[in-house]
């Protein structure tokens, strides 16, 4: 911070993670803050933040939109409380910041700054606060708060996000932002990007066309390697015809469904798929056959066996 402000103490309450009242004297010194998860570490850090600014710039999503997330749900009086006193040599001054319970995250909170023998409420207090620290959000982020989300950001991120990571450490970000908002600029990007499209899609359909005329080449070898010429396979598309009408004769007599996909004349993969469907089509309407045969040779056998019974009846009588 400008004018090399320290932070003597912090008292979190019903801030995020922390429930009951948590006070740190830190004098200004360097601290460790350390402990498993679940235990407040990122919500003190948090504290500090929105102290200072009152929001948190990288909490955003489904939690913070649809609920408070920045007053302890378990509060007994619902109220969100921090308060920090900074010192340096010459000075010192506490501000307070409050907010009650509300349905959603963006509602404002109440700040309040003591200096010396005067008090300063509102927004007169967070304008006297940034004159104090002498650093805007943006240049705070850069120099004194190195967020633990940048640097996930930073690590696992893409290109774009790394860079908007380092523009924001260097607190360049909104100049970026600035610019990529010029309309010469965008229209830039924009003909750029269409460039780049264009040429992807070349380079994509030029790639395909070899890759084409070379199966149409195994293709037309696979077709000269079995010596089958194009006559020979319309005749075997004949013939195929024809034992497909002689099978679904056989289909209809045993009441089975087949399907059936009629195979191009100059394809002769589909041929053979035909060839190998037909074979399956004969299996099954054999098992059905057998079935059937089965079912007559128990039905002739019941027969029999009520003859003899009946057979035996008429002897005794």
């Amino acid at each position: 911070m400008s004018n090399k402000f320290r932070l003597k103490s912090l008292s979190v309450e019903g801030f995020r993670g922390v429930n009951q009242k948590i006070t740190l004297m830190l004098n200004g010194k360097s601290t460790i803050v350390c402990g498993p998860n679940g235990v407040g570490k990122s919500s003190l850090l948090q504290a500090i933040e929105w102290g200072l600014f009152g929001w948190l710039p990288y909490i955003s999503g489904g939690e913070f939109e649809q609920e408070d997330a920045i007053v302890n749900q378990f509060h007994s009086n619902e109220l969100a409380t921090v308060e920090l006193i900074l010192e340096n040599p010459q000075t010192e001054f506490k501000i307070v910041r409050t907010r009650e319970k509300s349905r959603w995250s963006r509602r404002k909170s109440l700040l309040t700054l003591e200096l010396k023998d005067t008090t300063y409420d509102g927004t007169e207090a967070e304008e006297k606060t940034r004159e104090l620290i002498g650093l805007t959000e943006d240049e705070f982020y850069a120099s004194t708060y190195l967020h633990q989300e940048a640097l996930r950001d930073f690590i696992t991120g893409d290109i774009n996000t790394r860079n908007e990571v380092i523009d924001k450490m260097l607190g360049t970000y909104s100049l970026t932002e600035i610019t990529k908002g010029l309309p010469t600029t965008k229209l830039q990007r924009i003909t750029r990007d269409l460039r780049e499209r264009i040429q992807s899609l070349k380079a994509s359909e030029l790639s395909r066309l070899p890759a084409a005329r070379s199966k149409l080449e195994d293709y037309k070898r696979e077709l000269d390697s079995q010596k089958i010429s194009e006559d020979e396979l319309q005749r075997l598309h004949s013939h195929l015809h024809d034992l497909r009408t002689h099978i679904d004769d056989l289909a209809d007599e045993v009441d089975v469904v087949i399907t059936y996909e009629e195979p191009s004349k100059e394809d002769l993969a589909a041929i053979q798929k035909t060839i190998a469907s037909l074979r399956k089509n004969l299996s099954e309407i054999e098992a059905k056959r057998f079935q059937r045969y089965d079912n007559i040779v128990n039905r002739v056998t019941a027969l029999k066996s009520s003859k003899n019974q009946v057979n035996d009846l008429r002897e005794r009588l």
